[in-house]
Parts: C-alpha cells; sequence; structure tokens
C-alpha cells in the first residue's frame, strides 16, 4: 500500500471515522461535469467546476476518499482529495485518456485512447508498460491488469510491468467493449456499448454469458459490495441498476448528457480533532510532497 494511503488510515482509525459509506460519481460526458450522488440517486453537488473539465470520460476512486478523473480532450487525469481540491495532475504520454485503475501499492494506470498505451503513473515516474489495439476499460484484480478493446472484442490479461498478455475473453457482443469491473466474488463483468449488454465472466471460468441485455450504450460501470451494477447508458441519460441476479432494477438517476462512466468511492466524514487532525494534516503534507516530487 502507498505510504500516504497508509497515513490516511491510521488516521481514520484513530477518530473512529473509517469511510461512512461510498458516494456515487459520474461522469457527465455531454455537460463536461462529474456529479456526485448518494446511492439513493439524490444529487449532492459536482466536482470541483473550476477545473473546466472537456469531455470528462472515466472516473475512478481509492479508498480514502481520493478520486481520479480522465479529462479526455485536454489530455490529462486530474485528481482530487476527499474534500474535492485538486491535488495532481497526470499528463506526462497522455493524449485521450480513458480507462483508470489503481493497485493495492496506490499506483495509477491510464490507457490512452488514441494511442492504445497503458501508462502506469508511479512515485518514480511515469512509463509505457503495454499496448493493446483499441484499449478501453482498465480494471485491476489480484496483482493483474485487464483491459477490454473495442476494436477486437478481446479481454487481455497482463502483469502489472506489462508483461505475459493472454486474451481471457474473446470476440465478446459486437465486440464495442468499453468498461470492465470486478464483483467481490472475483467475477469479471464486461459492457458492450453497441450491443447494449453486459457479459459476465465468473472466476475460474471460461464460459462468458450474456449477463443483462436492452441496455442504452452502457459504458464504464461499477460494482458495489452486494454485487449490484451501477450502469451509464450513454445514449439514454441514465445511472441504472443492474441486481446482482442480472435483474433490471430501473433507473437510479435520469436526465444526464451522455454520462460515460461511474465509480464508487468511500467517503470519510469531516472534523477529524485532536491528534487525528494532525495526522491528517500530515498525510496532506505527505501526498502534496509526493505529487509535486514524482508524479
Amino acid at each position: 500500500m502507498h505510504p500516504v494511503s497508509r497515513c490516511l488510515i491510521a488516521a481514520l482509525l484513530i477518530a473512529g471515522a473509517l469511510p461512512a459509506g461510498p458516494l456515487l460519481y459520474e461522469t457527465n460526458e455531454g455537460g463536461n461535469t462529474t456529479g456526485i450522488y448518494t446511492l439513493a440517486g439524490v444529487a449532492a453537488g459536482t466536482l470541483n467546476p473550476a477545473i473546466q473539465f472537456s469531455t470528462p470520460y472515466v472516473v475512478t476512486g481509492n479508498g480514502v476518499g481520493d478520486v481520479f478523473v480522465s479529462d479526455y480532450s485536454n489530455g490529462r487525469v486530474v485528481e482530487f482529495g476527499p474534500g474535492g481540491s485538486q491535488i495532481a495532475t497526470f499528463s506526462a504520454g497522455l493524449g485521450n485518456p480513458g480507462g483508470l485503475a489503481l493497485d493495492g501499492q496506490g499506483n495509477l494506470y491510464v490507457v490512452d485512447r488514441s494511442s492504445g498505451n497503458i501508462l502506469k503513473f508511479a512515485s518514480g515516474g511515469e512509463s509505457v508498460i503495454a499496448t493493446v489495439a483499441g484499449a478501453r476499460g482498465l480494471a485491476y484484480e489480484n496483482g493483474l491488469l485487464y483491459t477490454a478493446s473495442s476494436t477486437t472484442g478481446n479481454v487481455v490479461r497482463m502483469a502489472t510491468d506489462g508483461s505475459g498478455q493472454t486474451t481471457v475473453a474473446s470476440a465478446v457482443g459486437t465486440g464495442d467493449l468499453r468498461g470492465v469491473a470486478f464483483d467481490s466474488a472475483g467475477d469479471l463483468f464486461i459492457s458492450d456499448v453497441t450491443g447494449g449488454s453486459i457479459y459476465e465472466l465468473a472466476s475460474g471460468s471460461t464460459t462468458l454469458k450474456q449477463f443483462a441485455s436492452g441496455l442504452a450504450g452502457p459504458e464504464y460501470l461499477a460494482i458495489d459490495a452486494a454485487g449490484t451494477l451501477y450502469v451509464p447508458e450513454y445514449f439514454g441519460g441514465n445511472i441504472r441498476i443492474i441486481g446482482p441476479d442480472g435483474t433490471n432494477d430501473g433507473v437510479l438517476i435520469g436526465g444526464l448528457n451522455a454520462p460515460s462512466s461511474v465509480a464508487l468511492v468511500a467517503t470519510p466524514e469531516p472534523g477529524y480533532t485532536g491528534i487525528a487532525g494532525l495526522i491528517v494534516a500530515m498525510c496532506v503534507g505527505l501526498r502534496l510532497r509526493f505529487s509535486r516530487a514524482g508524479r
């Protein structure tokens, strides 16, 4: 685990304020905003409008409330702290950033849609670890990276240094793939935007099955601990709920302008005091020094 993450978690434990439950973040590509909602679908604001996104494309987060947004047309990924303040910007080597993933050490992986490169941003700098034609979605699971290709319709697995590339699912649906995400059981879910479907590859299985269909452009999805899928419908303007059994449980959030991704991000409770507050302040200082020195 990254030292900044260890520092923040220690502070949260001391404060008795571990994340109080996730918030839902969605990239509203057509409106150039990133919306914030409760899991009941209640609007809770937008993510720092002063940033001036241009086609915010994919959003992800870590366990301490940090949020990362790939700002597609601006050629950057922007990181925000739990309070919404901008912490860092990643742009080296990026043309049009898309899929995002974080590993257990706090390293950030980014798909560059314009080249098919997958870049790793670590404390020592950035590097291209692999190139996959048509790479779109990105996920990290048990020490490995997974990406979906909209060119081949394949899902490719690799080590975090890009080695050992293996196709784990081929010719999925119409082939126009976007999101890849894992549930708590290690089952892999893949969205086919043109086919309007989501496919499932169960852990340990080689058999792909259609999990949900009839969706209006499913893109970069998220899954909660209970196995519920939160699916952005790009053409429908909705965030839709799909139950753990594949049941379409209806629209959670509607009236959006081309939503392209969803992330569930833990949100620490405000108001740290005493020793915990001091540790949080030290953590923020460490994170800022890390961001400026190596990222």
